[in-house]
């Protein structure tokens, strides 16, 4: 027997999936159209601040590595005046707890910083995989982390069928177990294979 629906009708197995599907596509839609938005805004500031400079005067346009070179600088620089106001912005954390959480910060943005842009992302999964399981394991934010980031196939009402579909993402980061040590290898190994495929990719190109 299904159980009863607190909140309206429930909602059937089609209904599911078609909800699932929809938040799927526009989902992967509007993150495509953003990134590629973001990324040629990116690039045309960069090449207006650097063309302003010397290479204005010699007319020529900046290239791909100065533009990343000028970007990790003020990446750099950023990074520094934020790491000047953690410690009053956290103070109310006690120093067992700040001082673990302000290196954190420095060898998550050294790391981001000095890597190159393909392997930025499997360094920004492993801090969120970090955050999720961090956040499990502190009682405070545990019926938070039950109610968003656990991802349940059935929903039985049409209102959670929206919740469902979100959760079908957020599950995909979350774990409060060990196993997050399993997903942290995962990217680490997307890297280097990429890493020692490129010579060969390049080589056949």
């Amino acid at each position: 027997m299904d159980p009863p629906s607190p909140c309206g009708p429930t909602s059937t197995p089609e209904r599911v999936l078609q909800a699932d599907t929809q938040f799927t596509l526009g989902f992967s839609y509007i993150t495509y159209i953003a990134a590629a938005t973001w990324t040629n805004m990116d690039a045309e500031e960069w090449m207006e601040k650097l063309s302003a400079g010397k290479l204005s005067r010699l007319g020529r346009q900046p290239s791909d590595q100065q533009m990343v070179h000028a970007k990790r600088l003020a990446e750099a620089e950023e990074a520094k005046k934020t790491l000047k106001t953690l410690p009053s912005v956290l103070s109310f954390l006690p120093t067992f707890i700040l001082v673990p959480v302000l290196r954190t910060y420095i060898m998550y943005k050294e790391s981001r910083i000095n890597s190159p842009s393909a392997h930025r992302a499997q360094i920004d999964l492993i801090m969120a995989f970090s955050i999720v399981f961090a956040c499990w394991k502190l009682r405070t934010f545990q019926p938070l982390m039950a109610r968003w980031f656990v991802h349940n196939p059935i929903a039985w009402t049409k209102r959670q069928d929206w919740m469902n579909s979100f959760t079908m993402l957020t599950s995909t980061v979350s774990t409060r177990t060990t196993a997050v040590y399993v997903f942290g290898a995962f990217p680490l190994t997307l890297s280097s294979s990429r890493t020692r495929a490129s010579p060969t990719l390049h080589s056949t190109a």
